[in-house]
């Protein structure tokens, strides 16, 4: 919707290479990093809405 690139290169840079390495190896860190800190055991991930 936005035309914006920032996705493509977000998954190009964690795509999987032939030889099992990343493109980019930073960026696989990143979303690494990203992942775990998403996924905590105690966190409440509730969506309240109010009225």
């Amino acid at each position: 919707m936005t035309q914006s690139s920032d996705i493509g290169g977000l998954l190009g840079g964690i795509s999987l290479l032939e030889d099992g390495s990343t493109a980019a190896p930073a960026a696989w860190q990143d979303w690494l990093n990203a992942i775990k800190q998403a996924s905590c055991e105690n966190c409440d991930i509730r969506l309240n809405l109010m009225p």
